[in-house]
């Protein structure tokens, strides 16, 4: 269950550290344009996330009348099979975003210089 919080916990801060560089880009660019790719890693990696808890209710682990079985669900194959998906959608929104970021700073410096 140890390895399963701790990808839990990497997609919390990967996924907000990516939010934050996608809202700091999008004010910073000349016409607030937004790069799609890391959106879509996002969403595909918001999706493995519903997945993984539909599953948790399908199979019972998150029962209203009785006591939750959260340790069940966390160990549960399936679940961390989506979570490590929803884990590598986050990254490659992450490094998405910074490809990204990387590229518009290399064209304002060209701008900048006259090049381009």
């Amino acid at each position: 269950m140890n390895d399963t919080l701790w990808m839990l916990e990497m997609l919390i801060n990967v996924t907000e550290l990516t939010q934050k560089w996608m809202m700091w880009t999008e004010m910073r660019s000349p016409n607030q344009s937004t790069y799609l790719q890391s959106i879509y890693q996002l969403r595909d990696s918001h999706s493995h996330l519903v997945k993984m808890f539909a599953n948790g209710f399908q199979k019972k682990y998150f029962d209203m009348e009785g006591k939750p079985d959260y340790t069940g669900f966390f160990d549960d194959s399936d679940a961390r099979f989506q979570l490590k998906e929803a884990l590598g959608h986050a990254f490659r929104a992450f490094f998405d975003c910074a490809d990204y970021i990387h590229i518009k700073i290399a064209h304002l410096c060209l701008i900048n210089k006259g090049i381009y």
